[in-house]
């Protein structure tokens, strides 16, 4: 995932099984974001529980605090993104495990 300095993005993420939409009803998730000497970044997350979607953004004034680097190719821009999502029952799983290039 490459996202712009300054940028609003949303990552639209959908649950299925069978290819019919999971209810996520009480279902609890968090998109985080780490780097090394940095402060974490959290996700603002909208969840659709009947149809099974989870929208995860970050805002403009988020992108536009956190470092980044002038290319994909520079460690600076390079962000451990991970996703977990909660249960009812309180069983937390990891569902998304990426790197989120920032670029400046």
């Amino acid at each position: 995932m490459t996202v712009s300095k300054g940028d609003d993005y949303a990552l639209l993420m959908a649950f299925k099984t069978n290819n019919v939409a999971v209810n996520l009803t009480g279902w609890t998730f968090e998109g985080r974001l780490k780097k090394t000497g940095q402060t974490d970044v959290t996700t603002t997350n909208t969840i659709d529980a009947v149809n099974g979607t989870v929208t995860l953004k970050l805002s403009d004034t988020q992108t536009a605090a956190m470092v980044g680097g002038s290319s994909r190719d520079d460690l600076a821009a390079r962000w451990a993104f991970n996703v977990t999502g909660t249960d009812p029952n309180g069983n937390t799983r990891r569902y998304l495990s990426a790197i989120l290039y920032l670029i400046a």
